[in-house]
């Protein structure tokens, strides 16, 4: 399977996705489970106070139903189209209940398979719904640039929402929050993410997103100059300080001013628990804001 697949440009067009989703009794099943074995074994009894079920039956037909669902992954370009078992099979011994995986489920979790690569395991494992399609589309783009702007539009399209959620803001508390907590909760893609809004006041109309992908600045990050570590009693007192030291780095004057007066001016709309990230030519600052406790603010210089 791993050569088959193995195919050039099948890592930049490749779709992947359940046939029919699964639902909150199998996902359950899967998180309980140790997707990297080929066998799992449970009482009857676990399996009844876990998946919430009444009976015996009722786990016979969990299981049935749930050995009918697949994974498609298709590649256009190559005329590619894989369809893959995520139960294999399962026993009933005594009191126990054997369940068994696909071996491309268990090597989705070992590093540089194929299906690793393609993000099989986060599609098990995500619990957010669209998470995976966000996350797909990140992967693909955090190759190409350390920065990408997504407009509303193309949210709705990543996330297949085009009819939910009119206003930006349910859109955002809705899916987009709950999706990017949890990957960022993975720790696997480390990003900053901002709106980006029309004007630079409060009230300005949200064009779209914003993100940085964090893991571009790690080469550049081991020659820290300097951190502070305080509690800011205001927003203003943030942009001070990073005002100050943009001052101080870019000597007489601001090279990219338009940039980085942007930047500044998005600090007021930082929220608690928020992160900003300014990438210039001489340096990286982060700021990671607090609200009422000791916000973060760190200064790496560039090697020249």
């Amino acid at each position: 399977m791993f050569s088959i697949m193995n195919s050039k440009g099948f890592l930049q067009n490749y779709k992947i996705k359940f046939l029919k989703n699964l639902n909150k009794r199998e996902k359950k099943l899967l998180e309980i489970s140790n997707l990297k074995k080929e066998k799992n074994i449970f009482t009857q009894e676990e399996i009844l106070e876990k998946l919430k079920l009444k009976d015996f039956q009722e786990i016979e037909k969990f299981l049935l139903d749930f050995s009918k669902k697949v994974i498609i992954i298709e590649e256009k370009k190559n005329n590619l189209k894989v369809q893959l078992s995520i139960l294999k099979s399962y026993i009933f011994l005594e009191n126990k209940i054997y369940i068994f995986y696909g071996e491309e489920i268990r090597n989705s979790f070992l590093e540089n398979n194929i299906f690793n690569k393609i993000g099989l395991d986060k599609l098990l494992i995500f619990k957010e719904k669209y998470a995976y399609e966000f996350y797909e589309f990140l992967l693909r783009e955090k190759n190409k640039k350390n920065e990408i702007e997504i407009s509303i539009e193309k949210i709705r399209e990543i996330l297949d929402a085009k009819n939910l959620y009119t206003r930006f803001f349910d859109l955002e508390k809705k899916l987009l929050i709950p999706i990017v907590k949890e990957l960022k909760t993975m720790g696997e893609l480390k990003f900053s993410y901002e709106k980006i809004k029309c004007g630079n006041h409060r009230g300005g109309k949200i064009l779209g997103i914003k993100l940085n992908f964090l893991e571009f600045f790690q080469e550049n990050k081991k020659n820290i100059n300097f951190k502070i570590e305080r509690e800011f009693k205001s927003l203003y007192e943030v942009h001070g300080v990073v005002s100050n030291i943009i001052n101080k780095y870019n000597e007489k004057y601001l090279y990219n001013h338009l940039l980085q007066l942007k930047f500044l001016l998005k600090i007021y709309t930082l929220k608690d628990g928020e992160k900003m990230v300014l990438n210039d030519k001489k340096y990286i600052i982060e700021i990671n804001y607090k609200k009422n406790k000791p916000s973060k603010i760190e200064v790496f210089l560039k090697e020249k």
